[in-house]
């Protein structure tokens, strides 16, 4: 599921694009953000696989597509569940290590920002909270791939928040939740199943082709 990197590659770009601007750039910082990043995003994929394995939503799902229904590595035999659950706790330990030792660097503000992120990661398909399954994945997902992977990013290379970073990392935050938003409609048979209650279930055929619409 490597394409679903771009939703890391995107805000952390922008945030550097805006340390740039403001002559606070550098290419060693921006690297290291960019691969904590891309370390949590692929533990959150992860993680999201085996929650939604252990869940029984991936294989209530038959009509999986390229983009939904999550990697089907655990479905199809290509990967144990011990293998998955390894990979998974090696990304998060290894970009969690990589942020503490940005902190460390650059400024505590990044533990705040960094504490954020890897919760709303985690919060997002992991009990107690399931908050995917609860209806509000799609503000997780801004929340975490807009705003605080921006912020993260330009805090890294300028050691200091920006109004500018927030306020230009909105459209992307928007933007990939409804790709989330997008790729649950042909999960919503299979989510049902499970009483994984994302918004295309909660909510009838006409309003969720109006929320396309919309979006």
């Amino acid at each position: 599921r490597l394409p679903f990197l771009t939703a890391t590659i995107v805000p952390v770009a922008l945030g550097g694009a805006v340390a740039a601007r403001d002559n606070r750039f550098g290419w060693g910082w921006f690297l290291l953000a960019m691969l904590g990043g891309i370390l949590i995003h692929l533990g959150l994929n992860m993680a999201n696989d085996l929650f939604d394995d252990a869940s029984g939503a991936d294989a209530a799902n038959v009509t999986p597509t390229p983009f939904s229904g999550g990697s089907r590595v655990i479905q199809y035999g290509l990967l144990s569940r011990k293998a998955v659950h390894t990979a998974a706790a090696a990304c998060y330990v290894t970009g969690i290590g990589l942020g503490l030792g940005l902190a460390a660097a650059r400024g505590s503000g990044l533990l705040l920002i960094g504490a954020v992120g890897v919760f709303l990661s985690l919060a997002y398909s992991a009990p107690p909270l399931k908050l995917v399954h609860r209806g509000v994945g799609e503000v997780v997902t801004a929340l975490g791939f807009g705003p605080v992977t921006t912020l993260g990013t330009y805090y890294v290379c300028a050691q200091r928040f920006s109004g500018e970073a927030l306020f230009i990392s909105l459209p992307v935050a928007v933007l990939i939740a409804l790709i989330l938003y997008v790729n649950e409609i042909p999960d919503r048979a299979g989510d049902a199943a499970v009483v994984k209650r994302t918004l295309p279930v909660r909510w009838d055929q006409g309003r969720v082709i109006t929320g396309y619409l919309v979006g």
